[in-house]
């Protein structure tokens, strides 16, 4: 396992600081709330006092509590054995007064299993923390005697006094925001059945909470009916008032379930509401009047309370790792007494952080569960449905998001690679280029001649010694490493000099630039690194679906594997195999897997064992990390600046927080602002973000996520998205949930990723520079409207099919054209994925003026289809009069067919408009279009492009 140290400036500036005290540690929690309890015999006076400001002034009474909200540290002042005591007590902790012979003395009470140490999030805005409010919805069923105007004001009317005492307690109030009615199963058994039915039927929206009360079944107070109920519960149900069940003890019922929504526990505290057995041996009456939790469950309740507040989590899932650890502590010690009491054991078990074995695989699915295995598979064939710990990595519903081989060590930087927009790379060295018009009846992209650094063959095939990859979204080239990052529009020589320029034209052995006064022609072995002028990266993401998935139905797969190549393809453009023999089918060391990405012009067989990550999306779910920024900005307290990284953290090791590491993401230092266009299609952003695991307990800081309607940030109208609370250490990890980025406008808008050191407003014990600000933005997801989508990559399409460079394609009277993915064998360079017009939308009809003279007079059109798809005819018109019309001919591994040749003789001298109109017989009709030219019978290949 490789470890990341800290830059040597910054190790000794945080060791200074350190020395001199500046720098908190494990022991330092901020947050709400300190709880002070009375185990003494008498009255117990004291004063407490935060932080710059006044004392308040107690009188406790005995087996009384007192909940002081705070946001720091306080100060307690209280006399004992006649003389005056001043304690410091940290925020959410437990105390004690207890006996002490006469006196009474101060004591913490502290958890066998809680470590300590994890921040909690500060409840900021002063030592009394804002009530926030959960919305209710209140139903009763068919069974209710009373006419809804009587019992719809006795119920709002009870939960408003049970929630009176529970913002008493914790700064939480639970508030109706509708009246509904259920028709309850009178068929239900016992309760429980009673429950599950009102949870099938009766929907809490648009609150959080649907609470039910039921006259179905005859209840007593000593034997009140009880269904567990989580904390974050969706349905609380509870019988409504009876002759044996009076409000008094509905109260009791409704205090009880409502303290399990807020996290409190049974008790074994018999004074407490949450005693665990109060809802069954008191008789109405029988027993004092108990309206308040107990010390451990108010310090429950206002932990999740916080959460609520700070982090407006509303389920299990989003509470923080910190509150998830803390409760846990909380429900143990409680276990420890009440050691057969089921529903403690239950939820302390719910709490305990689950922790994956490091097995050789680990995969997170798009519902967040996370498995690990020894093994994957089997992954032998393409059809296979390969699993891992018994799960379906490719179900349709619930896919897998990433699978991670932890054997396979991450890539150091390649010494030579071609870098492409969208975050691909191809280790090896560039040697040549083609303007691929080295065959007059076979056009192709413009592509690099490539060296790779290691074999992508199969494994008993030819050996390539170069692989071809297109020019159009190269963004750097590197042939001796210079540069720590990409510098757009720039050359470096390997003897240190270095220039900018404007474009570029690639030659054979060279590279000719185009600068302010001078054109330069430059060879390839005098340079150490070319860096590309940049390229709109959502123009490059659309151009680059068009090959890879032009229907936009299936998902893609990026690949990055132990040599450093990193490859986006699609489902279409994938294939699994085994080498060997029957015998040796299953073993994983003999699975190969071949990919095409958009930029290759043929495949590339992978081997299995050497794949280190996979990462799976819809074309509609865009990993922000493939974007690049249009602007970046970074500051730092001590002048240094550390540049965003691209799926690693700002040191270049993995993106890990909350004890998790993550696929994908960007790694930044505070003060960091990152701004992205947004296209038109944009419709929701989503991410998870912390402070990285280099952080430790150290770092504070505040993330914020914007948005700006227009096409710049200094004139655009801008909107707030998210905004965290304080961020304080490596412990936990905030998500944002679905954040809307429509803008509403046609035209683009831009999002915003801002994280500040909170120099000024960190608490007590954090950091007080930015040493340790280590952020990461994890997993961060555009969402795109995918009929929008389809329209963008429909429309960019025909860009795709070198032939019809020159022409203005349009299915329809729409411009653009429905591409099909082929695997297709008949290639002279071998087997490969290519592009076809596909008749699923009709006829595609291409159009253009061109002069017609002596060496232009006629029209030679090389095109074909599979032997299996239906007869497709071409149509040629010129100037709108039909001129010629043919059968498009099946292509074969032997031969292709010989170019359909049309006659423009006549027109010699005069500039006409030619169409050439593709017309399917059905959606089956698939024609590959290779190439059209204007010329002779003696045209021949162009020279100088050999390969």
């Amino acid at each position: 396992m490789q470890t990341y140290h800290f830059h040597d400036t910054y190790r000794v500036w945080f060791a200074i600081l350190a020395a001199l005290g500046f720098l908190g540690g494990r022991d330092s929690l901020e947050a709400g709330v300190v709880v002070i309890a009375n185990r003494s015999e008498q009255t117990v006076p004291f004063a407490v006092r935060s932080a710059g400001g006044k004392p308040v002034r107690y009188a406790l009474g005995p087996r009384k509590l007192a909940p002081v909200f705070t946001s720091d540290r306080i100060e307690i002042v209280f006399t004992a054995a006649g003389k005056e005591n001043r304690r410091l007590l940290e925020a959410n902790t437990i105390h004690f007064f207890v006996p002490a012979g006469e006196d009474t003395r101060l004591e913490q009470l502290t958890f066998s299993v809680w470590r300590g140490g994890c921040w909690l999030h500060v409840g900021r805005g002063g030592s009394v923390p804002k009530t926030v409010v959960v919305p209710v919805k209140i139903l009763v069923d068919e069974e209710q005697p009373a006419v809804r105007k009587t019992c719809e004001a006795r119920l709002r009317s009870q939960l408003a006094a049970v929630s009176r005492v529970v913002e008493q307690y914790c700064r939480l109030r639970f508030e109706v925001v509708a009246w509904g009615t259920w028709e309850s199963d009178d068929g239900a058994g016992n309760f429980e059945q009673l429950t599950k039915d009102f949870k099938r039927k009766a929907g809490p929206a648009p609150a959080l909470l649907a609470i039910g009360f039921t006259s179905q079944q005859v209840v007593k107070a000593h034997r009140a009916p009880h269904s567990p109920v989580d904390p974050f519960a969706t349905h609380l149900l509870v019988p409504d008032v009876q002759k044996e069940f009076s409000e008094s003890d509905q109260f009791d019922v409704l205090l009880h379930d409502l303290g399990h929504y807020l996290g409190a526990v049974h008790s074994p505290e018999t004074d407490s509401v949450m005693f665990s057995s109060s809802r069954q041996v008191h008789q109405a009456g029988s027993r004092q009047r108990i309206v308040g939790f107990d010390p451990i469950n108010t310090l429950a309740v206002n932990l999740v309370a916080d959460e609520i507040r700070t982090r407006r989590v509303h389920d299990l899932a989003g509470l923080s790792r910190s509150t998830r650890q803390y409760l846990h502590a909380l429900y143990s010690e409680v276990g420890r007494v009440l050691r057969s009491d089921r529903e403690v054991v239950r939820l302390a078990a719910m709490m305990k952080e689950p922790v994956l074995e490091r097995l050789k695989y680990t995969a997170a699915w798009v519902d967040g569960t996370r498995l690990a295995a020894k093994e994957v598979g089997p992954w032998n064939e393409t059809n296979c449905r390969p699993k891992l710990s018994g799960r379906d990595l490719l179900d349709e519903n619930r896919p897998v998001r990433w699978l991670l081989n932890n054997q396979v060590s991450r890539a150091e930087e390649p010494a030579t690679a071609v870098e492409f927009v969208g975050g691909d790379r191809l280790p090896g060295r560039v040697e040549g280029f083609s303007n691929g018009r080295a065959s007059p009846n076979n056009r192709m992209l413009p592509h690099l001649l490539v060296r790779p650094r290691t074999g992508l063959d199969w494994p008993d095939g030819p050996v390539r010694n170069r692989v071809r990859v297109t020019t159009r979204w190269v963004r750097r080239i590197v042939w001796q490493p210079v540069a720590d990052r990409y510098q757009p529009g720039t050359l470096f020589y390997r003897d240190g000099r270095q220039f900018g320029f404007r474009s570029l034209r690639f030659e054979p052995g060279a590279v000719r630039l185009l600068r302010k006064q001078e054109i330069l022609e430059v060879p390839l072995g005098d340079i150490a690194e070319l860096h590309l002028p940049k390229v709109d990266p959502w123009e490059a993401f659309f151009e680059q679906l068009a090959v890879l998935n032009p229907d936009c139905a299936t998902r893609l797969m990026r690949v990055e594997t132990a040599s450093g190549l990193q490859a986006t393809t699609s489902l279409e453009r994938f294939q699994v195999q085994s080498h060997g023999t029957q015998q040796h089918r299953y073993r994983p060391e003999n699975w190969y897997h071949l990919v095409q990405p958009a930029w290759s012009l043929e495949p590339f067989w992978l081997r299995h064992e050497d794949i280190r990550v996979r990462r799976f999306f819809m074309p509609h779910e865009v990993p922000l990390s493939r974007i690049d920024p249009v602007r970046s900005r970074q500051q730092s307290d001590l002048g240094g600046v550390w540049h965003p990284r691209v799926d690693r953290n700002v040191q270049g090791g993995p993106l890990e927080s909350g004890g998790r590491e993550y696929a994908w993401g960007l790694g930044v230092h505070a003060m960091s602002e990152l701004e992205f266009v947004l296209p038109s299609c944009a419709r929701s952003f989503r991410t998870q973000l912390g402070l990285d695991h280099l952080a430790g307990d150290g770092g504070c800081v505040e993330a914020s996520i914007l948005l700006v309607a227009g096409k710049a940030k200094s004139s655009g109208k801008e909107k707030t998205l998210f905004e965290s609370p304080l961020v304080l250490g490596s412990n936990d990890v905030l998500k944002t949930g679905v954040l809307p980025v429509d803008t509403g406008a046609a035209e683009t808008g831009r999002l915003v990723l801002r994280v500040d050191p909170a120099s000024s407003s960190h608490p007590r014990g954090a950091d007080p520079l930015d040493i340790r600000d280590i952020f990461d933005w994890l997993e961060p997801q555009l969402g795109l409207d995918p009929a929008r989508l389809r329209e963008e990559v429909f429309r960019r399409a025909p860009r795709m099919i070198p032939a019809w460079e020159g022409w203005t394609v349009a299915t329809g009277n729409t411009p653009g054209a429905m591409l099909v993915d082929r695997w297709d064998e008949t290639g002279s360079a071998g087997p490969a994925y290519r592009l076809m017009a596909g008749g699923e939308r009709g006829p595609v009809t291409l159009s253009g003026k061109f002069d017609v003279g002596p060496e232009t007079d006629q029209l030679l059109l090389a095109v074909s289809r599979p032997a299996d798809s239906p007869s497709t005819k071409i149509e040629i018109r010129i100037d709108g009069q039909p001129a010629e019309k043919f059968d498009v001919s099946v292509g074969s591994v032997a031969s292709q067919p010989d170019p359909q040749i049309v006659s423009l003789a006549t027109y010699t001298g005069r500039q006409v408009t030619l169409e050439l109109i593709q017309q399917p017989q059905d959606e089956r009709s698939l024609v590959e279009w290779r190439a059209i030219t204007l010329g002779t019978e003696e045209t021949e290949a162009e020279s100088g492009d050999s390969e």
